[in-house]
C-alpha cells in the first residue's frame, strides 16, 4: 500500500539496486492461532513480491510477442521494463527470505525455535537478534556499495 512507501528507499532502489520500505506493525493479538498466523504473515510478503513478479514476466512476453511480430520496438522496450519490475521482486522476495531478524525469513526461524523449545522465544531475545541483523544487513549493504563503486573506478 501507499502508505509504506519510503520515498528515500524507492529512490535508492532504483539507483543503487537496494532499497527499503516502512515497516509493516502487526498485532499477533488479532490472531485465532499467533504462532501460525505469524508465520503466514511473513510468508505474505515474499510470495506478493513472486505474484507480481509472475504478472511483470507474463506481460513482458505478451510484449515480446508483439514486438517480434509488429517490429515496434516501442513494445520491446515497454517490456524489458517490465522484466526489471520482475527481477526486482523476484530479488526483494529472496532476500526477505534470508534468516536474520527482522527480516520475514528471520521471523520464520524465530517461529521454528520457538515451536522446537515449546514456548515463545523471549521479546528480549528477540530484539536483541534484531538489533544484530539490522547491523548484518547495514553491513552487506556497505559492502555492496563499496564493491559497487569500486567496479565503477
Amino acid at each position: 500500500p501507499y502508505a509504506h512507501i519510503d520515498w528515500i528507499g524507492a529512490a535508492c532502489i532504483l539507483l543503487f539496486g537496494f532499497g527499503w520500505a516502512k515497516p509493516v506493525q502487526v498485532n499477533s493479538n488479532n490472531f485465532r492461532n499467533p504462532k501460525r498466523d505469524m508465520a503466514v504473515t511473513a510468508l505474505a510478503g515474499p510470495l506478493s513480491n513472486l505474484i507480481v513478479a509472475f504478472a511483470a514476466l507474463l506481460i513482458n512476453n505478451i510484449l515480446s510477442l508483439i514486438a517480434t511480430k509488429t517490429l515496434v520496438s516501442a513494445f520491446y522496450y515497454i517490456g524489458f521494463f517490465f522484466y526489471y519490475i520482475a527481477l526486482i521482486n523476484v530479488s526483494l522476495a529472496v532476500f526477505n527470505l534470508i534468516p536474520i531478524p527482522p527480516l520475514d525469513g528471520g521471523k520464520l526461524v524465530l517461529e521454528v525455535i520457538g515451536r522446537i523449545i515449546g514456548r515463545e522465544v523471549p521479546l528480549w531475545v528477540q530484539g536483541a537478534l534484531s538489533l544484530i541483523g539490522i547491523a548484518i544487513v547495514l553491513a552487506l549493504f556497505v559492502f555492496m556499495v563499496f564493491q559497487d563503486v569500486g567496479r565503477i573506478l
